[in-house]
């Protein structure tokens, strides 16, 4: 389905529910101006009225409709906010910072993202009793966190001690853990669902990118869990549902595609199954004026 724009020329979106819902972000007419969707019953609505700002944008959404995202309150300056039904709320910022955003929201509301300092940029928990919670980096300048489960587990990236590196984390009973790479330098944690599952992408050894998931303790190449004749290899993966499957995405000589992956217990490993390919390319969270996120 084609979901349009608020009338510019470009949409992108970013966050879907159960029900179909999404939450993105769509010039306006002009196209100097972005602002925040929802889209429901095949109709886009702009936030922009609820949200303000100058560009906004829709990050997730969950089952329940609410929706986080971020919005420019000046120049170079973005807050983050949660969107429950026309109720609007700014997440605010740390100590010493001037900027936050919401990435990730669980079902029952948590709020994940970043927020920054005087000097670092740090991955955050946002509750409405609680406020805004620094969970800090692995060393490093800079942390996001991606996804978050009703346990308050967060997955996301940071760098490591001295920036040489990002590596996905998951931060668990106050702990952030670095979920290391498979064998390459960098690694991304996109997606966590309510066991401590964490999915995301990694650099392999020679450079390339790979799609892993995190149980257990162990990172786990996904494309060594696929069968060999589907000559396919899995870049990212981006979302884990609380049934285990994973979407992820990757290509073969020719063409990129997505797929739902679907685990099948076996009595000593996992076998994941490739089902569902589509001709579809997804793509990192987004790419704004406060830089990219991998």
């Amino acid at each position: 389905m084609l979901l349009g724009t608020l009338g510019g020329s470009n949409s992108a979106g970013f966050g879907v529910n159960a029900s179909g819902q999404a939450t993105g972000r769509s010039q306006l007419s002009g196209n100097t101006t972005e602002d925040a969707y929802s889209f429901s019953g095949g109709v886009m609505h702009d936030l922009g009225p609820l949200v303000g700002g100058i560009d906004s944008e829709g990050n997730a959404i969950n089952d329940s409709g609410v929706i986080v995202g971020d919005v420019f309150v000046a120049a170079n300056h973005s807050h983050g906010f949660e969107l429950a039904g026309s109720t609007f709320t700014d997440i605010g910022t740390l100590t010493g910072g001037v900027n936050s955003q919401a990435t990730g929201i669980s079902p029952s509301g948590l709020i994940t993202g970043d927020a920054d300092t005087a000097s670092t940029t740090e991955a955050i928990i946002y509750t409405n009793g609680s406020g805004l919670k620094d969970i800090g980096t692995l060393g490093g300048s800079f942390a996001e966190g991606q996804g978050i489960n009703n346990a308050g587990q967060v997955a996301g990236s940071s760098a490591i001690s001295g920036n040489a590196a990002t590596h996905a984390f998951l931060y668990t009973g106050g702990t952030m853990m670095d979920l290391g790479t498979l064998g390459g330098s960098n690694s991304s944690g996109l997606g966590i669902n309510a066991s401590g599952w964490v999915v995301g992408a990694s650099d392999v050894a020679g450079g390339a990118q790979h799609a892993f998931v995190y149980i257990n303790g162990v990172m786990l190449d996904l494309n060594s869990l696929l069968a060999s004749n589907l000559g396919v290899t899995l870049s990212a993966a981006f979302a884990v549902n609380d049934s285990g499957q994973i979407l992820a995405v990757g290509s073969n000589a020719t063409t990129d595609f997505s797929f739902l992956l679907t685990p099948v217990p076996e009595p000593s490993s996992l076998l994941l199954l490739a089902l569902g390919i589509a001709s579809l390319v997804l793509v990192s969270r987004h790419d704004k004026k406060r830089g990219t996120c991998d």
